[in-house]
């Protein structure tokens, strides 16, 4: 296993994937410093980030939809089990590899090697997905006991949208202005982006991805998405706020306040004893949830506030 400090090259700082990194990294606030400005994680010792992708690892793993037919089983994880998680997107560059084409994301994701964990499609076909490329990314990394380096791509277009729209760039998007994204920034970015996640509904005649994002590293983010993933994917704060929003006259943002608060009325109790409602509003101020609209590229709808 390498020893020595390590340096997390950060997504730049309007894109959610940098908050996607900030979510990864709120797992354990106190095993890096942040350096925001320089696009930094500064890690005392790569130990420290192999035990932090471990640590990501166990939330994901938790959250198993069902498995079909037989399974990989990769870190413990059984791969067909894991939903998918979000949106890779088909568009911008496209090259061959292995004799099939691979387009926009998932070109991505393949030439970056993060393949070991496949998704299963309905069809019973292998293919590639975000949580699950999330996964081998973490296997690669713990295998070789180091950080992997080396140069990216590219990053997925999710990664490079921002809270006020979408990057437009040419030939299949070029990272934006900062620090050159490492096969390391586009784990990290992934394995954020896998614990964000929330939910995926249709609504209306769009459907809405839910992400549970942060603005900065916040030692509540875990804690804020274990109350809104209590109940699981299925069962969780958003997915019972959807199927209200879906089914009644109530807006997403009400539904969301009213399944969240009957969540933390579960977690803390009743809001009229102190120590409940202090916690239950620094969770809430730990993160906002991101609605997301697939389209030929992510269109990001809202930032709702908890």
């Amino acid at each position: 296993m390498a020893t020595g400090g390590f340096k997390l090259p950060l997504a730049p700082p309007e894109t959610l994937g940098r908050r996607f990194q900030y979510a990864f990294l709120s797992i354990d606030p106190n095993a890096s410093v942040v350096d925001p400005v320089a696009g930094y994680a500064v890690f005392n010792s790569v130990s420290d980030y192999l035990g932090l992708v471990r640590k990501a690892l166990g939330l994901i793993g938790a959250l198993t939809v069902r498995a079909r037919g037989k399974c990989k089983r990769v870190q413990g994880i059984e791969c067909c089990g894991l939903d998918r998680g979000p949106t890779l997107y088909a568009t911008g560059r496209r090259n061959k590899i292995g004799g099939q084409t691979y387009v926009g994301d998932y070109l991505v994701l393949v030439t970056a090697g993060f393949t070991g964990c496949p998704y299963t499609t309905a069809a019973g076909k292998a293919s590639v997905a975000w949580v699950h490329a999330a996964v081998s990314y973490a296997d690669i990394l713990l295998s070789k006991g180091a950080p992997l380096g080396g140069q990216a791509v590219d990053l997925p277009w999710l990664a490079k949208a921002t809270l006020f729209g979408k990057l437009r760039t040419t030939g299949g998007g070029v990272h934006p202005r900062g620090l050159q994204p490492t096969l390391d920034t586009l784990g990290s970015i992934l394995l954020g982006g896998a614990l964000s996640f929330l939910w995926r509904q249709r609504i209306g005649d769009s459907t809405i991805e839910f992400l549970l994002v942060p603005d900065t590293v916040n030692p509540a983010f875990i804690d804020l998405r274990g109350v809104m993933l209590k109940r699981g994917l299925e069962e969780g704060v958003v997915a019972r706020a959807s199927w209200l929003a879906s089914r009644l006259p109530v807006s997403l943002e009400i539904a969301i306040s009213l399944t969240l608060a009957e969540e933390l009325s579960d977690s803390y109790g009743p809001a009229s004893q102190l120590s409940a409602y202090t916690a239950a509003a620094e969770l809430e101020k730990a993160a906002a949830v991101v609605t997301v609209t697939p389209q030929q590229r992510p269109m990001v709808r809202s930032v709702i506030p908890l």
